[in-house]
């Protein structure tokens, strides 16, 4: 069995193939693409140190596996969706929204504060997206695009960085 890290690694690896595929072969000639393209890699760097945490916690059940292939079909679908705003922005907000019951369902078998911290950061990007979504809608696509990515890129310099979300908390 590969360790927390490098199946972290991998997975984080791939979906960054993925994304470097989409943008050579799917992305559109859209003035939104790059804040996409940034907000993505930003989003694998999180996942990087998400799974190599999370992937710690021996609470593997059916729920759980379901929910992690149907995350990762969101990460693909994601990158296919770069530089299309309303589609980046939902399918965005549908990924954090899935996060958050992954671990509300974690929380029930782990009650731990850092898992409880996790569903609120979760909670936060669906919003993120969903509001940037709201303002591609009524046509601030090229704005939206860039504030959700300046937001999520302060916030996860803030929770990687200044006040790390990844460390062992047992705390209940």
């Amino acid at each position: 069995m590969l360790s927390s890290r490098i199946a972290a690694l991998l997975i984080s690896l791939g979906f960054l193939a993925v994304g470097i595929g989409a943008w050579l072969s799917l992305v559109p000639d859209s003035t939104t693409a790059l804040p996409h393209a940034l907000f993505y890699l930003i989003l694998i760097a999180n996942t990087y140190f998400s799974i190599a945490f999370f992937s710690r916690i021996d609470a593997a059940t059916v729920p759980q596996r379901v929910l992690d292939v149907v995350l990762g079909a969101n990460y693909l679908l994601l990158a296919a969706s770069i530089g299309r705003p309303a589609l980046f922005e939902s399918i965005g907000s549908s990924l954090f929204a899935l996060a958050t019951i992954k671990y509300m369902l974690l929380v029930r078998i782990v009650n731990l504060k850092v898992v409880r911290r996790k569903i609120r950061i979760d909670l936060f990007g669906c919003g993120l997206c969903a509001a940037a979504l709201a303002g591609s809608l009524i046509g601030y696509r090229l704005e939206s695009a860039w504030a959700m990515t300046v937001v999520f890129a302060i916030a996860n310099v803030y929770l990687l960085i200044l006040r790390p979300m990844y460390q062992p908390d047992d705390r209940r």
